[in-house]
């Protein structure tokens, strides 16, 4: 005589309750699916290092800082060897009354172009580090792919901080803030220089005061260092100005210049994805 098997207490009413709940967390509708890619994206744009940041704290200038400095130190070598390109404008930048004398302007308009579009390249390079990609120091020179687009963008980020010096300062410095990240969309996303801009003003709204921050606490002092050494150049001439205004320019160019390109990366990495995370938000 064959055993008889224990009788399951789970009614077919239970299952098919079961089976419907399941199929419910399989196919979240509505308000359950905006909430999933609420916290998708919130995984995205603040957990850096495996540490999960408060989202207030990771779109401050406290944080992009500190995030910039750390991506720096890690990199501090490769990010120095860049800033020599910086410390060269910085040095010829100081001096370049005293080298008009020996040299033509024209090397001067030349060599600005080729800064910019080198530095471009360079922001992209910190964008790269700051994410922790992989990223080999040909990287500083991508912009010349794209180096009219580059050119474009430089020279609107010009005008438009003119337009604003001329009606008043407090007006051109918001709009170089506002347009500012321009430089690191249009080698990030492929941009054209006017959709750069678009997005720079889009996702720094709000926030144009952290920015301002950010810039003074770590590109201040090199201005500060850059304008003094000049100065002092200028009134007492001699040897010892000369190696204390080379000092102040590599500092300036090697440090200072390189943390606010971190910084700044890190400012664009999390508002750009911030801005993903409303236009999918958008979608549900």
């Amino acid at each position: 005589m064959m055993p008889r098997l224990p009788q399951s207490n789970t009614s077919l009413s239970s299952l098919n309750g079961l089976n419907s709940n399941v199929a419910c967390e399989k196919e979240p509708q509505g308000l359950e699916l905006q909430e999933l890619v609420r916290e998708h994206w919130q995984d995205t744009c603040f957990k850096k290092g495996g540490t999960a940041m408060e989202g207030n704290d990771s779109m401050g200038a406290k944080s992009w800082l500190c995030t910039g400095w750390q991506t720096y130190w890690k990199n501090r070598w490769v990010l120095a060897l860049g800033g020599l390109l910086w410390f060269a404008w910085d040095l010829t930048l100081v001096n370049r009354t005293y080298l008009l004398f020996v040299i033509p302007w024209p090397f001067f308009i030349i060599w600005d172009v080729l800064f910019w579009i080198v530095s471009v390249g360079l922001c992209f390079f910190c964008l790269k580090l700051s994410r922790g990609l992989e990223a080999p120091f040909s990287t500083i020179f991508e912009g010349f792919r794209r180096w009219w687009t580059v050119l474009v963008t430089i020279i609107l980020l010009g005008l438009i901080f003119v337009a604003g010096l001329i009606l008043l300062v407090v007006p051109g410095v918001i709009w170089a803030l506002k347009y500012l990240l321009a430089l690191y969309a249009i080698m990030d996303r492929q941009l054209s220089a006017w959709e750069a801009l678009k997005l720079s003003g889009r996702i720094t709204t709000g926030h144009k005061g952290q920015l301002f921050y950010t810039l003074l606490i770590s590109y201040g002092p090199a201005v500060v260092l850059g304008t003094g050494a000049g100065i002092y150049a200028k009134i007492c001439p001699g040897v010892f100005s000369t190696c204390l205004g080379i000092a102040a320019c590599l500092v300036a160019g090697c440090v200072l210049d390189m943390w606010a390109a971190c910084s700044l990366a890190e400012a664009y990495d999390r508002l750009s994805k911030a801005e993903d995370a409303r236009g999918e938000l958008d979608k549900t």
